[in-house]
């Protein structure tokens, strides 16, 4: 943070909002083992955008904004098997399966499927910050689909990739505008999320 002029930077608190080139941006205090952890809302023109991807158990008081957006970005970080069979020191695994550690896929898919069930919204769901060692792509979205079929829910959901750039999301403002699926366009209501994670 020292490294950016002040005159660059916008500190933000939990349970406030900053404005940034469009954008009202929210922090949402989650439960991780950092200092001041949080997920964000991200609004404009009336499109929402939730992130959170470092989080050890899911909060009651995330489940507004998450089942208020049209894109929703949430850790599926490991499958609960592969973990307790892996390579990682117990303590270790210990820490990632801690409630301030990381969501599994089934906590994530329950989270979903909960916040989902009588909501008139249907949002495109990324799974982010799946681990290299304790997950794999098809693993985190077959069991969060199934978490969501349990529930008679059908989302778009999809794993993001490590290593690569993410998916392009339009959204639903800008759609019925008719704007171009394409990076070029930078008003508020395109987004590209690159979600580059080396980390478990």
């Amino acid at each position: 943070m020292a490294a950016v002029p002040t005159d660059r930077r916008e500190e933000i608190a939990t349970g406030k909002s900053v404005s940034l080139a469009g954008f009202t941006i929210w922090a949402l205090g989650v439960r991780h083992d950092a200092i001041d952890p949080c997920g964000y809302l991200i609004e404009a023109d009336g499109d929402r955008v939730t992130i959170l991807t470092d989080l050890g158990v899911w909060e009651e008081h995330l489940a507004e904004p998450v089942a208020a957006s049209d894109l929703i970005v949430l850790e599926a970080n490991h499958d609960e098997e592969m973990l307790r069979r892996g390579p990682y020191p117990m303590h270790l695994k210990r820490r990632v399966a801690s409630e301030v550690g990381h969501l599994s896929n089934r906590a994530c898919g329950e989270a979903l499927a909960m916040l989902a069930k009588g909501s008139h919204a249907d949002p495109v769901v990324w799974l982010a910050h799946l681990s290299a060692t304790n997950n794999r792509a098809d693993v985190a979205e077959q069991t969060v689909c199934a978490a969501l079929a349990a529930a008679d829910l059908d989302l778009r959901v999809m794993a993001l990739p490590r290593r690569e750039p993410g998916p392009l999301w339009v959204s639903p403002t800008a759609r019925r505008a008719g704007a171009p699926f394409s990076i070029r366009d930078a008003s508020p209501a395109v987004a590209q999320l690159s979600l580059l994670d080396g980390f478990d």
